[in-house]
């Protein structure tokens, strides 16, 4: 159970915040090596799409699990708690987008807390997924 923990806490640095975030951190290194002017709201762009993806895949995953491991009466009203969840993560997604096309400062909180829901959805969709093996992704033994 240990190591187990200890692989997914490894797989989510390397995988997700390391390689995931190549998005973000590397239009910034190439501005900052080449001398350019970093432009902020490019890179807030960058990470509201890094965390749409990454809440995107958690949702799914969230809901697989609910398809796999629920009986009939439960999967619908649980379904259904998703599909309201997804709505109002979309309109989250809208807001934000408003407010990164008008270049607003509070694009700066929106961000934050994109990026803080979208590592919380993960670990959540990750709690009890049968189907998550890190150990595999990171080169270890499948079975």
């Amino acid at each position: 159970m240990k190591d187990e923990i200890k692989n997914k806490i490894l797989y989510f640095i390397i995988a997700i915040f390391l390689i995931g975030s190549i998005g973000i951190w590397l239009p910034f290194l190439f501005d900052v090596v080449s001398n350019k002017e970093t432009n902020l709201f490019s890179v807030f762009q960058n990470i509201t799409t890094y965390y749409i993806a990454i809440i995107v895949v958690s949702l799914t995953d969230i809901t697989l699990n609910i398809i796999r491991n629920s009986k009939a009466y439960n999967k619908i009203g649980q379904i259904l708690f998703m599909i309201l969840i997804s709505i109002i993560i979309i309109i989250y997604f809208g807001v934000n987008c408003y407010f990164l096309w008008k270049q607003n400062s509070i694009v700066n909180y929106f961000v934050i807390i994109g990026v803080v829901l979208s590592y919380l959805l993960w670990w959540i969709s990750k709690q009890n997924s049968k189907s998550f093996k890190p150990e595999s992704a990171l080169g270890g033994d499948t079975e």
